[in-house]
Parts: structure tokens; C-alpha cells; sequence
């Protein structure tokens, strides 16, 4: 009987200490819930009170007339219509500048065939600066009787009756397709060119001034009035990478020449220069 008296008096000082902490962790709790509650309070009234400067400062911002566009200045065109960009760009002036849609007017006048891309700014407080970097000149293109004036894309930029800019490469072929300025030039030897372009195209108009496209084969006249026979256009890099190399050995040789035959890569020849 001893035994089982203490057992339940073990038992109840068990159950009492339980609810003595519960109640003692809930007392403890409370002040802390407190303090987090005025904590929240604080911080949604600061939000509270910055989201509404921020909404006033928008409406300010949106309907002073210092922000509105008073100039829209362009540069960067030689070519291409100024006037039409302007159009294009679809801004007007009295326009808030910070409502502009800037990738949409960036998007617009880049359409434009001349134009390879644009920036544009907004200048604080009532300026918009668009800047057009058009299509640079890669070479003139000729059948014998059209010139045209493309970039490295074959984008017409120019048509002309001749060469207005001799530092420029000279490309003759038996097939050019007439085409409109803006649009791109076609011609059956193109791809042969493009490959060219791509191996060489940081020294392509230094170092030649013609290439000749026809049924015979791609024949290139260097600056100094050599030329180099080039086949149909098998092996065209590799061919171009060796001219520069071969027509160095021979210089340095003192070997007098006036032509390089590259027509069959395995056996590369010269012609020697008459008298």
C-alpha cells in the first residue's frame, strides 16, 4: 500500500510540473508575441508611409512638364532618311520621357535596311538621344555596267555608275540580279565570297583590290597589281592563307613575278614577270 501511495503521489507532482511549465512557457510567450506584433505594426505603417511618397513622387513625376519631351536628337546618319526615323520612332513631343517605350522605338528604327542597330537614351530632363550606326561599305559589286555599293551582309547601300572610293574591294562577276537599295544583293558566286569573308575578312580589302567571279574561275588582283588564280573555289581558305606566305618567300627570293597560280593546292606555282 506504501508503494502504491507514492506511485500516485509521483505521478501527480508529474502531472503538476507539466502544467506548471505550460503555463510558465505561456507567461513567457506572451511579451514576446507582443514585442513581434509592435515590431509588424512598425514596419507596415514605414511600408505604408514609402508607398505613398512613392505613388506621389510617380504623379509628380508623370505630369510636371519639366519631364516632358521637348527635344529628340538623332546622329550618326549619312544614308539612311533622319525624318523617317523620326516617324518611325512614334515620339512626340509633350510626351512624358519616362513613359517612353524605349525597346519598341529601338525595335522600329532598326527596321530600317540602312540602319545595323541603335541606342537610345533618355537625358534628363526633356531630351531623347538616338543613336544609328548604319551599314559601313564592304565593296563594290559590278556586272560591267551597275556598280553597287554594298556592306559585308550584301546589303545595297549605294547604286552608282562607278567607283567613288577606290580604297574599297572591287567584285566583278557575269551574274549580279539587280536589286534596290536595302535590299540584298544575289549573285551565283556569293557563298565562294562569303567563305573568303570569313577567313580573311580583316585583310580582304587591304590586301585585294578586284575579284573576278566568271565561269574561267575566281582570279583576285592584289593591291600591287599581282594576281593570284584561285580555281573554282575548292580549298578557298586554305589557298587564301597561303598567298600572303608564298608571296613573302618569293619577294624575299628576289624572284620577279607577276602572278601566283593556286588553281591546284598541291602544286603551287608563280609566273614569272615578262622582260
Amino acid at each position: 500500500m506504501a508503494m502504491h501511495r507514492n506511485t500516485g503521489s509521483q505521478q501527480g507532482r508529474k502531472y503538476r510540473t507539466s502544467a506548471y511549465y505550460a503555463a510558465t512557457k505561456r507567461t513567457i510567450a506572451t511579451p514576446q508575441r507582443r514585442l513581434v506584433k509592435r515590431k509588424r505594426t512598425r514596419y507596415l505603417r514605414v511600408f505604408a508611409v514609402l508607398f505613398f511618397f512613392l505613388c506621389m513622387s510617380s504623379i509628380i513625376v508623370l505630369n510636371v512638364d519639366a519631364f516632358k519631351v521637348k527635344v529628340v536628337e538623332i546622329t550618326g546618319v549619312k544614308r539612311a532618311n533622319a525624318e523617317q526615323m523620326y516617324e518611325d520612332s512614334q515620339i512626340s513631343i509633350g510626351e512624358n520621357l519616362f513613359t517612353l517605350p524605349v525597346g519598341t522605338i529601338k525595335h522600329s528604327i532598326e527596321s530600317q535596311p540602312l540602319v545595323k542597330s541603335v541606342s537610345v537614351h533618355r537625358v534628363v530632363p526633356s531630351k531623347v538621344r538616338i543613336k544609328v550606326y548604319e551599314r559601313q561599305p564592304f565593296a563594290y559589286i559590278t556586272n560591267g555596267r551597275q556598280y553597287y555599293l554594298v556592306d559585308s551582309d550584301m546589303i545595297i547601300l549605294e547604286k552608282l555608275s562607278g567607283v567613288s572610293d577606290p580604297r574599297l574591294l572591287r567584285i566583278h562577276s557575269d551574274a549580279v540580279k539587280h536589286a534596290d537599295i536595302g535590299q540584298k544583293l544575289v549573285f551565283p558566286y556569293q557563298d565562294i565570297l562569303m567563305r573568303m569573308y570569313r577567313t580573311d575578312g580583316a585583310n580582304l580589302k587591304k590586301r585585294y583590290g578586284i575579284i573576278r567571279f566568271d565561269h574561267r574561275g575566281i582570279k583576285v588582283i592584289l593591291r600591287d597589281g599581282t594576281y593570284v588564280l584561285l580555281g573554282d573555289g575548292s580549298d578557298i581558305e586554305k589557298k587564301l592563307m597561303l598567298v600572303p606566305i608564298v608571296y613573302r618567300k618569293l619577294k624575299e627570293a628576289g624572284e620577279k613575278f607577276e602572278g601566283l597560280n593556286f588553281e591546284l593546292l598541291s602544286v603551287p606555282s608563280f609566273i614569272p614577270a615578262k622582260g
